[in-house]
């Protein structure tokens, strides 16, 4: 079988590759823990192409955790930089000992010249990868790394990759073996710190390998603990990696005594397999941009991540159960490891949101009287997609649209509506004209014995118009405005509730609050569709046809779960 070369115009060189005859293939890894997680879905796209390629993996010492042990790898070769490997006599030894394996294909990750060149030296025959660092004349099949590429969710980056060659399938999920006895050790380690397993258990994670610039101070975190501590009487476990000790400390340290016995510092205390099986204990992780956010992410540990000098369009944790706080400042993001303006995106995030976001989502997964939502977008979703619909005379519910909207009724799911209307910043129609359109929309729902439970818009639009709808605002889609305004109205569970779309920015949306997301294919799912599958935006957890297929899929999540 021959694969196709391309899953898009020009974005790969090199003849098509016989998927049977690549009997072993050489995995680069990234060299940073969340990038090394994050990668995980590109290489279950490699398994589920190659079933019967054995799968080596070459990693720093620092990320060989991440793939050990685990089920798509079939073996682990170290890369000892500052030790075997070290220098040109170690390289010279690390080339040596790949040729005689004799790899038929390596993947590279890393973006780096040095894993094209040892892939090259190595006499790999087929070496694919993105063309950076003036590598592309090492590789086989290059992929050009233009702007948009640069933009994607780290997740789709990597799965790129693979993709350029029409590769398809695999567990998107991120994912960490943990044995037994690193379960073991953990829990033996938090009795003998007097853990109680019948308190909530909250990891705090004030550091970050990347730089200060991705940290919010370690008093404030010290203030959140504390409110964590004797406001929901949880118990507190503060992570991180040798270099984060001086804020664990710190943390620890500012609770006192008092507060102090039900908060434990660990920074540098434990492996990173360990931190995987503590993270797995814990009911929320409240963490900056950092390896062990998508430690958590892999281990399905809620998070709240706090997000300054990145992008969480590109780093956020991968998956459900997920929140992110972050403040709109005109230099973020910036991606600055040092910040030589004060913090500002850090420091605007204030103490008091983040412990009403925590206690938010400790308490919305644990009320039994808050309501589950399915968030909806309204055009292209409910009625059809006509270009701003100005006029409720010209409304058009899409077929099947009414009896999902009853199904979710009938079931106790909340129907929510959360709509971009930026055609009243653009002029084309006044808010009251889509509160009218909207009052027609729930006449003709009415009719067909279906109700909507609210409805909320977004009027605006950050680069057109005149003000006040000229504005950064905190609802249009994908940020979270409208989301916990419905959720303030109609007390809803923001942890386990979805939304459903035909956009790209109803998908982040649902990533970036920790929802579930479903793409339709009605309105503009179609062409946004396209943009998912060549990697340019990351994925839903499903794709539908209709906004009707879409309430089934989500009654049957809610049955297995």
């Amino acid at each position: 079988m021959v694969l196709a070369p391309r899953a898009m115009e020009d974005q790969t060189q090199g003849p098509p590759i016989g998927q049977q005859e690549i009997e072993r293939i050489l995995i680069l890894a990234p060299n940073w823990v969340g990038d090394a997680l994050m990668s995980i879905p590109a290489l279950a796209c490699v398994r589920a192409n190659f079933p019967r390629a054995r799968l080596f993996v070459l990693a720093v010492p620092t990320v060989e955790r991440i793939y050990r042990g685990h089920e798509l790898v079939d073996e682990i070769l170290v890369y000892e930089r500052g030790g075997r490997h070290d220098g040109a006599e170690g390289k010279g030894r690390l080339i040596r000992e790949l040729r005689r394996f004799g790899f038929g294909m390596a993947i590279l990750f890393p973006n780096s010249f040095e894993s094209a060149l040892l892939a090259c030296l190595a006499r790999i025959p087929v070496r694919i990868g993105y063309r950076t660092d003036g590598r592309g004349g090492l590789l086989t099949h290059g992929l050009p790394r233009d702007r948009g590429t640069r933009r994607r969710h780290q997740v789709a980056y990597y799965l790129g990759i693979p993709h350029s060659q029409g590769w398809r399938g695999g567990d998107r999920r991120i994912s960490i073996f943990i044995p037994e006895e690193e379960k073991s050790e953990v829990e033996q380690v938090l009795l003998q710190r007097g853990w109680d397993p019948g308190r909530s258990l909250i990891a705090i994670a004030p550091g970050a390998s990347y730089g200060p610039a991705k940290k919010w101070p370690a008093d404030r975190y010290a203030q959140v603990a504390a409110g964590l501590i004797c406001d929901l009487r949880a118990q507190v476990v503060v992570i991180g990696s040798a270099r984060d000790q001086r804020e664990g400390q710190e943390v620890v340290f500012r609770l006192g005594e008092g507060a102090g016995k039900d908060a434990w510092d660990l920074t540098g205390k434990t492996t990173l397999g360990q931190l995987a099986a503590l993270l797995s204990r814990c009911q929320l992780l409240l963490t900056n941009d950092s390896g062990a956010m998508h430690l958590a992410a892999a281990t399905r540990t809620p998070i709240l991540a706090l997000f300054g000098p990145t992008d969480p369009a590109r780093t956020s944790p991968y998956g459900v159960r997920h929140r992110i706080l972050r403040r709109q400042v005109e230099c973020s993001p910036c991606s600055y490891r040092s910040c030589p303006r004060d913090h500002l995106c850090m420091m605007a995030i204030e103490v008091g949101e983040v412990l009403d976001a925590t206690a938010d989502m400790m308490g919305s997964c644990r009320n039994k009287d808050s309501a589950l939502a399915v968030f909806l977008d309204r055009d292209g979703t409910i009625n059809e997609e006509v270009g701003y619909l100005s006029s409720a005379k010209d409304l058009r519910l899409i077929p099947g649209a009414v009896e999902a909207i009853r199904l979710l009724n009938q079931h106790g799911l909340k129907a929510v509506v959360v709509s971009n209307q930026s055609g009243v910043a653009r002029g084309y129609l006044s808010e009251t004209q889509v509160r009218e359109i909207n009052r027609r929309l729930e006449e003709v729902l009415g009719e067909e014995g279906a109700y909507l439970d609210g409805i909320y818009f977004c009027p605006h639009h950050p680069e057109v118009g005149e003000p006040p709808y000229r504005v950064v605002c905190d609802c249009r889609k994908p940020k979270a405005g409208m989301l916990l305004k419905a959720a303030a109205d109609l007390g809803l569970d923001l942890c386990c509730s979805y939304v459903i779309g035909d956009h790209v920015s109803d998908v982040v949306l649902g990533k970036t609050m920790g929802l579930k997301s479903i793409l339709l294919l009605s309105g503009h799912g179609r062409k946004e569709m396209q943009r998912i599958s060549s990697g340019e935006a990351m994925p839903p957890d499903a794709v539908c046809t209709d906004l009707r297929e879409a309430v089934q899929w989500v009654l049957r999540d809610l049955k297995e779960a």
